[in-house]
């Protein structure tokens, strides 16, 4: 019972952290003017400020992971989450832009203890058996999170200001990081003791990153991020009140219903890979599907009613990620499935900087945010190719070596 208790309670509150990061992770959407105006930036470095966020994230992956290896989530998660909060204060604190950028790349670093943390509680706790549904449903949670990214918090904003509502963070990060400190479990695989060796880690990374089959699925997932990483989480709000020339609400509102069709998506898509074990097909359907959503939406010709619909399928859509997480576990052995996990959730992560990047160049470039967002469905198609010419030359395969080497 007490190992039962601490395994669910250990899977609770990294979820929470989860939740909360990206609530931080999506607050540009909202407070996009706001961040112009402080730091007097045009829309190419706001894409800079927004996609600095998925640098940190990914390039701490694999360090956190082996701290968490080391030091257990009872240590290294309560840490993570003040360090969250400091980086919001350049934005209360600071006119100069470069600390801003700097406490952003400080919440990416942070933030990517939440999913790995999840990564090492499923496991550890439930089995690979249960790794898909469990991490769907923390995925769930965390983009409930992220809807309150949008319309409740633009209200908040208005209501309160944007350094209040800032601040509120900051103080409820300190809260919740001694909170965590003092009830998260001390879970450790048993019989596990934890060895350091720079040369097999070396090893190790260098079996994940040259392996084709994980850096190739983990590339096309990458290409397909967009939607979420991109316009939901910085642009989407824009792209409504000047495409289509929407109302604030809602303009906010909009992009926060991918997250709520996530949140369906990453529970129903995780069950029906636990049932149907066809992690390619699924990913194949949810491509294919994103693509015509996006093709109707820049059209211009949707009312508000099928845009709301649109956003909800695009979301619903957008949990391919966790058959791809799940599936590349296929391609090693047990022992490095979640530094497997890591470096694809890592690779899919970079994107988040490419997009940002990407579409604010275009849009300050070509002076439309319609412009910008363009190569969300380009990157879709592309990934679209690749996965179509892959699947018939049956690359997605798992090697009889590797399946029979996992214990």
């Amino acid at each position: 019972m007490n190992k039962f208790v601490s395994a669910w309670s250990a899977w609770f509150f990294a979820t929470m952290f989860y939740a909360y990061q990206y609530i931080l992770r999506v607050l540009p959407n909202i407070g996009m003017p706001n961040i112009i105006n402080d730091f007097s930036i045009n829309i190419t470095q706001v894409g800079l400020f927004s996609g600095i966020y998925y640098i940190g994230y990914t390039l701490m992956h694999i360090p956190i992971g082996l701290l968490i290896d080391r030091f257990s989530i009872k240590k290294v998660i309560p840490i993570c989450v003040l360090l969250t909060s400091v980086g919001l204060l350049p934005l209360l604190y600071s006119s100069l832009f470069l600390n801003a950028i700097l406490g952003r790349l400080l919440i990416g670093i942070a933030s990517s203890a939440s999913i790995l943390g999840i990564f090492k509680v499923v496991k550890t706790g439930f089995g690979e058996v249960k790794f898909t549904s469990l991490v769907g449903m923390s995925v769930t949670i965390g983009l409930i999170s992220a809807m309150y990214g949008g319309r409740p918090i633009d209200y908040l904003v208005s209501i309160y200001g944007w350094k209040t509502v800032i601040n509120a963070f900051v103080i409820i990060g300190v809260a919740f990081s001694i909170l965590l400190y003092c009830v998260l479990p001390q879970i450790t695989e048993k019989g596990k003791k934890y060895h350091f060796s720079m040369r097999e880690m070396w090893q190790d990374i260098k079996s994940i990153f040259c392996n084709p089959k994980i850096v190739v699925l983990s590339f096309i997932a990458g290409l397909m991020v967009g939607p979420l990483e991109g316009f939901a989480d910085a642009w989407g709000t824009l792209f409504f009140e000047s495409f289509y020339g929407f109302d604030r609400r809602h303009s906010s509102t909009l992009p926060s219903i991918i997250f709520l069709g996530m949140c369906f998506g990453s529970t129903l898509i995780g069950c029906i890979i636990d049932k149907t074990k066809s992690h390619i097909q699924v990913v194949l359907i949810s491509n294919i599907m994103m693509i015509l959503s996006f093709l109707l939406v820049f059209s211009g010709k949707c009312n508000l009613y099928v845009l709301y619909f649109l956003m909800f399928v695009i979301g619903l859509l957008s949990a391919y990620q966790i058959p791809i997480i799940g599936k590349v576990r296929d391609y090693t052995n047990n022992r490095l499935a979640d530094i497997t996990s890591a470096a694809c959730n890592m690779i899919i992560m970079v994107f988040g900087t490419v997009f940002h990047t990407l579409i604010g160049i275009f849009t300050e470039q070509f002076g439309a945010i319609s412009k910008g967002l363009a190569v969300i469905p380009v990157a879709l198609i592309v990934a679209l190719i690749l996965l179509s010419i892959l699947m018939i030359n049956k690359f997605f395969i798992k090697n009889i070596a590797v399946s029979s080497s996992v214990s």
